[in-house]
């Protein structure tokens, strides 16, 4: 600017020696710059303004794009995991989801005498129902793998050389067992699978284990034990104590209570209507939680999280998923490594961690406290009237006009009082910040 004065200095100076007129004064032409400075400020300002909408905007679709791939993804997932079942059952790993016909055998034993069932088999499933009363009763069913059809005499036959099947009832404890113990080697004339489906008593306790079927107790309230290397579990109307674990098949848990931790290696984990200490864990599905109550843990180790109608301290945390959570009330404490993070109607207090996508916060009563960390832009709202400790760190801080604010208020820090004071209000990001009230 300072060159450009005296270059028009120099350009006046000597139209006057030449004798030439100039055709601006200098009052004039430092007006005309003034104006093209404001216009230029102008502009700026109108640049900023539309490239942050633009950046909002790409945002949203990002976040909704983000959303129906990984919904896309969890119907996949589904759809893989009954296909994966199907083919299970092709080849010996019935999942007796579907039983069709009669069982091949069934043994009953007075409901009275039995506290506890054992149950293991290699390839078939296990379902355990609590709703006996006089007879405690447990059913085989035995299918032919690799599509063929057999009589039963013929099945009887491959029993009788290549399995070991073990059913009785002695001190408090029943027991269903089905081993191979013939030759290694499994073709299509000697592989079946075999399942067993018991009714017991209500208050009775299980351990049971299964080398590739799927697992489904309901009716129950003991301590119950669960394991299979690679079908799905199903915990239903279950009270007491429950633990399982699945080598890569999904877990659904629906209508239970009590001291609950259930974990797969790989599979989906859906959880409705339940209430008590809740784990839940897997190493790479979606989480999918909803109508839960109590102290709740969730964790994946690449899925994504969403969360509805919980009330209670929940921990829900994923290493590479988005994160989504609407009407959350007590504590919640979340985190993703790289996703996107969505909260809604959230009451109570809140920690929330992300790095990389964007995070959306809506909160609609304040307990406790708000912390909120992003390496990425950050909205906050917050109930409007109330008084809060805000701290808040960003680049770019917009917050409307705030009234009845006392401490430091700076376009890039935040810290002071609102109304008073009141819930401490920590937010950090070196991008973005948009706080509102309402």
């Amino acid at each position: 600017m300072k060159k450009m004065m005296l270059f028009i200095v120099l350009l006046i100076g000597w139209a006057t020696v030449s004798g030439q007129h100039p055709v601006m004064s200098l009052s004039s032409i430092e007006k005309n710059l003034e104006d093209w400075k404001a216009n230029l400020d102008t502009t700026q300002a109108n640049v900023e303004t539309y490239l942050e909408k633009m950046q909002a905007n790409l945002e949203t679709h990002l976040e909704e794009m983000q959303k129906m791939l990984e919904a896309n993804l969890d119907d996949g997932l589904v759809s893989l995991e009954v296909n994966l079942g199907e083919i299970g059952n092709y080849f010996g790993l019935y999942n007796g989801e579907k039983e069709q016909g009669e069982p091949f055998s069934v043994y009953k034993f007075p409901a009275k005498d039995i506290e506890k069932a054992v149950v293991s088999t290699a390839g078939g499933s296990i379902h355990v129902n609590g709703d006996a009363t006089g007879e405690a009763v447990v059913e085989v069913w035995v299918h032919p793998n690799g599509g063929k059809e057999l009589s039963k005499e013929e099945i009887q036959k491959i029993l009788d050389e290549y399995y070991t099947l073990n059913i009785k009832a002695a001190a408090g404890e029943l027991l269903a067992e089905a081993r191979r113990t013939g030759p290694k080697e499994w073709t299509s004339k000697n592989s079946v699978s075999i399942s067993f489906h018991l009714h017991v008593p209500q208050k009775v306790a299980s351990r049971l284990s299964a080398s590739g079927g799927s697992i489904r107790i309901r009716d129950l309230s003991g301590m119950e034990e669960v394991t299979t290397s690679g079908g799905s579990i199903h915990v239903e109307n279950v009270s007491g104590t429950v633990t399982g674990r699945t080598a890569g098949g999904s877990i659904h848990l629906s209508g239970s209570k009590g001291d609950i931790k259930l974990a797969t290696s790989g599979g989906i984990i859906q959880a409705n209507d339940n209430q008590g200490n809740i784990s839940l864990s897997t190493s790479g599905g979606s989480l999918r939680l909803e109508h839960l109550s109590g102290t709740v843990t969730a964790a994946t180790s690449g899925g994504s999280i969403r969360l509805s109608d919980l009330t209670g301290t929940v921990n829900a945390t994923t290493s590479g998923g988005s994160v989504r959570a609407e009407r959350v009330n007590g504590t919640l404490n979340t985190g993703t490594s790289g996703g996107s993070m969505k909260l809604m109607d959230i009451s109570g207090s809140l920690e929330a961690r992300t790095v990389g996508g964007s995070m959306n916060v809506q909160i609609t009563s304040v307990t406790g406290h708000v912390r909120l960390f992003n390496t990425g832009n950050i909205s906050l709202t917050l109930p409007a009237g109330e008084g809060y400790n805000l701290k808040i760190q960003g680049n770019n801080i917009n917050t409307g006009n705030i009234k009845n604010f006392q401490g430091v208020f700076e376009s890039k820090n935040i810290d002071g009082t609102l109304n008073g004071g009141g819930a401490e209000i920590n937010v950090y990001s070196p991008q973005r910040v948009n706080l509102t009230f309402e």
